[in-house]
């Protein structure tokens, strides 16, 4: 996977990462506003439509979805998320998030316990997903 880094202030969430393109020499730089980002989930969704879609769960955006669910759970509020800046280990991913006490925390994970994180929410979204067109 290529160093990225997503910090959120306010409204915007800025994100650079290596260009996902062979032979990857180039910084991309993205800008993105809260409904920028609730309009690329419902673009998403409508895009699965119903369906049971496998997802790369390995992949940036299902990395930073289910970082972004973690935070979620917790009441917290996105500060920072990069696999550049980890200072013992490069296979680990950090993340910042801001408490409702508003103590900034860290806390670094693995590529699998996020892996696991994402299987459970995919797993969780199915199931919620076949009892509604079961209802």
């Amino acid at each position: 996977m290529n160093t990225f880094d997503l910090r959120c202030s306010d409204s915007e969430f800025r994100l650079h990462c290596g260009d996902p393109t062979p032979p990857h020499l180039t910084l991309i730089k993205v800008r993105y506003t809260s409904d920028d980002i609730s309009g690329l989930e419902l673009k998403g969704r409508a895009k699965r439509g119903g369906s049971l879609t496998t997802a790369k769960l390995d992949s940036l955006p299902e990395i930073l979805r289910a970082l972004g669910h973690y935070v979620d759970s917790k009441g917290g509020r996105l500060v920072r998320i990069c696999n550049g800046d980890v200072a013992l280990d490069s296979s680990l991913i950090m993340l910042e998030y801001e408490t409702r006490h508003r103590q900034v925390r860290r806390e670094d994970f693995s590529i699998t316990s996020i892996y696991k994180h994402a299987q459970n929410m995919h797993h969780e979204r199915s199931r919620i997903s076949l009892d509604i067109r079961w209802a």
